[in-house]
């Protein structure tokens, strides 16, 4: 049996991960190892390097198989695939070489109904749905007329909040801004700190300050000349 092409592994969701890979013409079946550690390349590559690296088996599909989603995981950790044909000759199943490594977190989604609401001429209010499991958000901002992108350091709270929000404050009167926000997992390390796993984007949304006055900013009436 030949080695398996094209493997690749991306997040489709919290508790999701999808892989993808070319079909071998041929194939009886194919087995589908994964590890949390990154040093298992070296053993599926040499077994005589690291005998004590253990993968495990989350699958064994037929041979028409080009895909697979594993459900098993969990967001804050890097999941390590490889994947290998097999052939049944007689009483013997053969294997092939294992595929490049492929390599993936699970990310939250997207958070959804994202609003921003002027509450002042100089503050603003963004607030959104919570993401089951994530309980770290990063708030993106910009006034409308710049191309730079700043952003909130990582900001958390209640996990029992079903609505989060956090207030740009110091803005200029009468100026809009727009705002997109992204959740995260996070792993923590005595050594490291936290370690964020950065989710989807939500949608871009806009708020102009109060005027001075605070007066709400209306619409200019067209006028209408008699005939």
């Amino acid at each position: 049996p030949g080695s398996v092409a094209g493997l690749v592994a991306r997040s489709t969701g919290a508790n999701s991960i999808t892989l993808e890979w070319t079909a071998n013409s041929g194939a009886e079946g194919y087995e589908i190892h994964r590890t949390e550690s990154a040093l298992q390349e070296d053993y599926w590559v040499n077994p005589n390097i690291s005998p004590w690296l253990d993968s495990v088996v989350v699958a064994t599909l037929d041979g028409a198989a080009d895909g697979f989603e594993d459900t098993d995981v969990w967001g804050g950790q890097y999941y390590y695939y490889a994947i290998r044909e097999f052939r049944t000759v007689g009483d013997t199943k053969l294997y092939g070489g294992f595929s490049p490594l492929a390599v993936a977190t699970p990310v939250p989604s997207a958070p959804q109904n994202i609003g921003a609401t002027a509450e002042s001429s100089t503050r603003i209010r963004v607030a959104w749905d919570r993401i089951p499991g994530a309980y770290w958000y990063r708030v993106w901002y910009r006034p409308v007329w710049s191309g730079t992108w700043d952003y909130t350091a990582p900001l958390t709270g209640s996990e029992y909040d079903p609505i989060w929000e956090w207030y740009h404050e110091g803005l200029a009167p009468d100026t809009s801004y727009e705002y997109w926000v992204e959740g995260a997992y996070s792993s923590y390390r005595q050594w490291a700190g936290y370690t964020y796993y950065w989710g989807e984007d939500s949608a871009v949304v806009s708020a102009a300050t109060l005027p001075d006055n605070g007066a709400p900013v209306l619409s200019p009436i067209a006028t209408i000349s008699a005939p």
